[in-house]
């Protein structure tokens, strides 16, 4: 019963999570019993509340307190992408696949297939893109999270509304011969390899 649910949510990895918990709340209504069940289900299957821990590593809460985020999906604290970290264990054969291209959409760029994926590779804050004429750097920067707007409470208070920190792209520039020479072994690296 919960497979095309699980399906569902490992095909939304890499998209914002919170349009697809949006799009989620419109189709479902949560009023019924069949509805709170599929929630439950949902909140079960993401861990939505991660953080990254001062050693670079996610964390998340369990009853039984703080753990290190292992397998399963989860919503980037930073990007709040949805993410799928497979279980070693198991040996997802999906994951590399996941992984690039979750790594592209935190970039903005959609890449469906593993020849799509396999035209970028990322490097830090730029992405090396193979077209037909050569390769293009797409370099990107850092916008942080901004007040969009400021609500007022029935009660007075104010609640402002955050937009989300995204990477934003700054400049495009055909690579060099130079360049090519110098990034050589991250152009021959397959995106979708294991590490």
């Amino acid at each position: 019963m919960l497979g095309p649910l699980r399906r569902y949510l490992r095909k939304q990895v890499g998209r914002p999570w919170d349009q697809v918990w949006s799009e989620i709340t419109h189709t479902l209504d949560s009023r019924s019993l069949t509805g709170q069940h599929i929630f439950d289900h949902i909140r079960w299957e993401v861990e939505q509340d991660a953080w990254i821990g001062e050693d670079g590593c996610l964390y998340h809460k369990r009853r039984w307190g703080t753990i290190e985020l292992t397998s399963g999906l989860y919503v980037h604290p930073v990007t709040r992408l949805l993410y799928y970290k497979p279980d070693r264990r198991l040996g997802f054969r999906g994951g590399p696949f996941l992984n690039a291209r979750a790594a592209l959409a935190a970039f903005g760029l959609s890449a469906s297939t593993a020849e799509e994926i396999r035209r970028h590779r990322v490097d830090g804050l730029r992405v090396w893109e193979h077209q037909d004429c050569g390769w293009f750097i797409h370099t990107y920067h850092n916008v942080p999270e901004q007040i969009i707007r400021v609500i007022t409470r029935s009660d007075g208070r104010d609640v402002p509304i955050y937009s989300s920190a995204r990477l934003e792209r700054v400049a495009t520039k055909q690579a060099s011969r130079k360049e090519i020479r110098d990034a050589r072994a991250l152009l021959q690296r397959d995106p979708l390899a294991g590490p």
